[in-house]
């Protein structure tokens, strides 16, 4: 009896610990390089869609202050007061639409979509843009944070396992093979989207004024918004596999 324990323990700990070094990937090494994963078409719109995900803070964060105090001679304090809602409703949504996407309410496309309609939104409302002939208020320019905030979680929400899930799909191995190149592709996108807003934000300010600005770079969104979509309804059209597999793998592929 004792022995026939020591057998089921040791074959119970075999068990868990190839389990441990499968999910770890201690043991095992992919031959899947980030170069190779480069060469997919929708892994590089999943990239872009991180970059405008962190464009946004960049692109808002350092001027807005600026503008509150030149349009409404108002304190920081109330700057920090509408960064504080942008935080909080990124970090409210966030959660909330990965629950939803996991549940089946709402296809990570579909929150890609929603995220650049919101965030172009945003930047209409921040200003408010020229052409809504809107005068500039605080209440505009705190409420766009509920937009950008949102924008902001969808996109940066969705990108890494949408970028797993259509490499999955797409026969290059399983998730394990490639998550922590996902992760660090998604992450340095992110990133560059941090970096490269300030820049561009300040010097689009420069030139158009702040009000003009943000009413370009709404525009931009409002287009990426109708080219996702776009590419996501050919695809659709142009399959014949939908039925055979699920629909994330269908969605992922560009033509």
């Amino acid at each position: 009896q004792p022995a026939r324990f020591s057998a089921d323990k040791n074959c119970t700990t075999s068990s868990s610990s190839s389990s441990s070094s499968d999910i770890h990937g201690s043991h095992k090494t992919s031959n899947i390089s980030i170069f190779t994963l480069l060469r997919v078409p929708w892994v590089w719109v999943i990239l872009l869609l991180m970059f405008a995900g962190g464009f946004i803070v960049g692109a808002v964060e350092p001027m807005l202050p600026v503008f509150f105090k030149t349009a409404f001679h108002s304190t920081s304090t109330v700057s920090g007061l509408t960064f504080f809602l942008y935080g909080v409703v990124y970090s409210i949504s966030s959660p909330a639409v990965g629950h939803a996407i996991d549940r089946g309410v709402i296809s990570a496309r579909s929150v890609q979509v929603i995220g650049l309609l919101m965030c172009a939104l945003g930047f209409f409302l921040v200003g408010p843009a020229v052409f809504t002939h809107w005068t500039p208020s605080l209440a505009f320019s705190f409420s766009s944070m509920i937009p950008l905030g949102l924008g902001t979680g969808f996109l940066v929400t969705t990108g890494a396992p949408d970028m797993t899930a259509t490499l999955a799909a797409l026969g290059y191995g399983r998730p394990v093979d490639f998550r922590y190149a996902v992760a660090g592709l998604t992450r340095a996108s992110l990133s560059l989207g941090y970096g490269a807003g300030p820049v561009a934000g300040n010097s689009l300010v420069a030139a158009l004024g702040f009000r003009m600005a943000m009413e370009t770079l709404g525009t931009v969104y409002l287009i990426a918004a109708a080219i996702i979509m776009m590419a996501w309804i050919l695809t659709h059209s142009k399959s014949g596999r939908r039925k055979e597999v699920p629909d994330w793998a269908f969605e992922a592929p560009l033509p």
